[in-house]
């Protein structure tokens, strides 16, 4: 499946002319399956390496960092999550 940036906003401090955190639309689509996911990942410092700015990250970077994130929520433990129906 391939995942890309949709869309990407970024919050700045204005003062320090630095970008604070980012918000990105992630998609993608399996073209042999159809399936699909779709989602919105905020990235602030804490989530980059120590000494990681978002003005130097590539977009490759970027999107490793909403990935990653991504993949730590649908691998958390949902036994203290109240249950859902299945379809």
């Amino acid at each position: 499946m391939i995942i890309y940036i949709a869309n990407d906003s970024y919050q700045r401090d204005e003062e320090k002319h630095s970008i604070l955190a980012m918000t990105a639309s992630l998609e993608g689509r399996n073209q042999e399956t159809g399936e699909y996911i779709n989602g919105y990942v905020r990235l602030t410092q804490s989530d980059l390496a120590d000494g990681v700015t978002f003005e130097k990250m590539t977009y490759d970077e970027k999107l490793a960092a909403c990935k990653k994130k991504m993949i730590a929520w649908l691998s958390a433990d949902t036994s203290t999550t109240s249950s859902t129906s299945s379809n």
